[in-house]
């Protein structure tokens, strides 16, 4: 039995961002800035590797302030260590095709 899991997280801001504090609605163009995965080790309890990209925002130049409110993430994070959607691709960590993927919340759906 596989004792890994792969748990995934997603930061993404949203149009509706821009002008009111809300969560994000169906209509909303939505856009992915954070990637985080964590490949655990369940038997041993321990994670085994992680990975955190940032990701440059394309519909908008500016992060608002409310995106910047709820998850800390900055301009100059952004600035220093995004990189282009594009190149996630070439970036994904050799996990095992046999290892289980766990999402929080509805991040699937982004």
């Amino acid at each position: 039995m596989e004792n890994k899991r792969i748990y995934v997280d997603t930061e993404y801001m949203y149009d509706g961002m821009f002008y009111e504090k809300r969560m994000a609605r169906e209509e909303d163009k939505k856009q992915i800035i954070q990637i985080a995965t964590i490949l655990f080790d369940c038997k041993k309890n321990e994670e085994i590797a992680s990975l955190d990209i940032l990701v440059k925002p394309i519909f908008h130049e500016k992060l608002p302030e409310f995106f910047v409110e709820l998850t800390s993430i900055n301009e100059e994070m952004i600035k220093e260590k995004a990189i282009d959607f594009i190149l996630l691709g070439i970036l994904s960590p050799s996990y095992k095709s046999n290892t289980s993927i766990s999402l929080s919340n509805s991040d699937l759906w982004v």
